[in-house]
């Protein structure tokens, strides 16, 4: 069967000055965004308030209880988390849920913490992560869902980082004079990299960047050329999705275009994130906005949001005062 792909819907409302919402999966069809549950089939906030931060498809997430973090469980039991230190960096797009483990950045200065969320105590620190060209443990990371293990790509190659140990694992080294940007696995072990010049990365250009697919032990398959910089690369089901300057397009193992979505509006999205059904995702925009993208059959039952909408409506000209003084 072919899916048609379309813009579903926009939430929130574009505004002028940069910010970028922070927006959390909550399972399902459900979306938690400024304190409120939203409903993708139907376009909806459920009433009342979303509780805790950073949380998972699978129901849990955290919270502040008397100043320290606790992970809240499905089932209603709350486990304070033993972070070595004080947390310092913790945002939504450095926390991971990785089976009964929480992977983090906590710190500025120092590698990643892996918590057990079932006992709360650290399991540690990644053991031989790498600080970045900027001086700063900050991978691109790729989740695949598998509850043992997340994958990093920093500058210099990708790493499996199994969680139950905090123990990282060389997979592919970037070939000289080139450096990795971020990536995606493929079913088959192959990896979507998006590769940068060395060159062109101390001069923060990204308009070269490539798109090229290794296999498990590295060696270059094909590349894809038919997209404009600059990209992120995610999974979405057994596909790839590519996202460039003008939408997002989506691509089979060997890197065969199956679609394109336009982006709906002339906004350079911050981030995308696709959502468990593997058919649909959501472009997190650069000015409080965020929109939901995917099969046209799973748009929201209310109907609003179907067309493109570029901006908040422009305030109405004040009516000419000479307009106002005869119609006294």
């Amino acid at each position: 069967m072919t899916i048609r792909y379309a813009h579903l819907r926009r939430y929130g409302t574009r505004k002028k000055l940069d910010e970028v919402e922070t927006v959390e999966p909550r399972g399902g069809q459900l979306v938690g965004a400024r304190g409120k549950l939203w409903d993708l089939r139907t376009g909806e906030a459920q009433k009342g308030f979303v509780k805790g931060f950073y949380a998972s498809v699978d129901g849990r997430a955290c919270e502040y209880d008397e100043g320290e973090i606790v992970a809240v469980h499905p089932d209603g039991r709350r486990v304070r988390l033993a972070f070595p230190k004080p947390p310092q960096a913790l945002q939504s797009r450095g926390v991971f849920w990785v089976g009964p483990y929480l992977v983090a950045r906590d710190q500025h200065d120092e590698p990643w913490i892996v918590v057990n969320t079932d006992t709360g105590a650290a399991v540690g620190r990644v053991q031989g992560q790498r600080k970045d060209s900027s001086g700063v443990f900050n991978p691109s990371v790729f989740d695949a869902h598998d509850n043992e293990s997340l994958v990093f790509c920093d500058d210099a190659s990708i790493q499996r980082l199994r969680a139950r140990d905090a123990t990282l694992t060389e997979l592919v080294a970037a070939p000289q004079g080139t450096c990795f940007v971020g990536c995606a696995a493929g079913r088959s072990g192959t990896f979507l990299i998006i590769e940068r010049s060395l060159e062109a990365r101390a001069a923060f250009d990204t308009s070269k960047d490539a798109l090229v697919l290794r296999s498990a032990k590295g060696a270059e398959l094909r590349r894809f050329v038919g997209a404009k910089p600059p990209f992120q690369v995610n999974r979405l089901g057994e596909q790839f999705l590519v996202t460039d300057k003008e939408g997002f397009i989506l691509l089979d193992d060997e890197l065969k275009e199956l679609a394109r979505v336009a982006l709906v509006d002339d906004d350079s999205f911050a981030r995308t994130i696709p959502l468990p059904s593997g058919r649909e995702w959501l472009a997190i925009g650069g000015y409080s906005e965020w929109d939901h993208y995917g099969d046209a059959s799973l748009a929201p039952s209310n109907g609003k949001g179907l067309e493109p909408v570029k901006s908040a409506p422009a305030k109405k000209p004040a009516k000419d005062s000479a307009k106002k003084s005869s119609k006294r």
